[in-house]
């Protein structure tokens, strides 16, 4: 899968952040932009995993929300 196909979430020390332009510093983690799927506990729980941190419930709603939001504008992109 193509880096231009997938959104990067970011473990800084505030927290885990969307990193829209891919090159932020630190652990990343990768995620389809599939508005279909949306941002789910499903998701929450691999960024867990993946970033090895704790991301708690109202932090993770903000991420989904920016999540869902740049999914949007990315589904009528070409992807292939």
């Amino acid at each position: 899968m193509y880096k231009d196909r997938l959104v990067r979430f970011v473990r800084t020390p505030q927290g885990v952040v969307l990193d829209q332009k891919g090159n932020m510093p630190g652990r990343g983690a990768y995620a389809c932009y599939s508005h279909a799927n949306g941002a789910n506990e499903r998701m929450r729980r691999g960024l867990q995993k993946t970033l090895r941190i704790q991301v708690d419930t109202q932090a993770f709603a903000h991420l989904a929300q920016d999540y869902d939001i740049l999914c949007a504008g990315h589904s009528g992109a070409q992807l292939g």
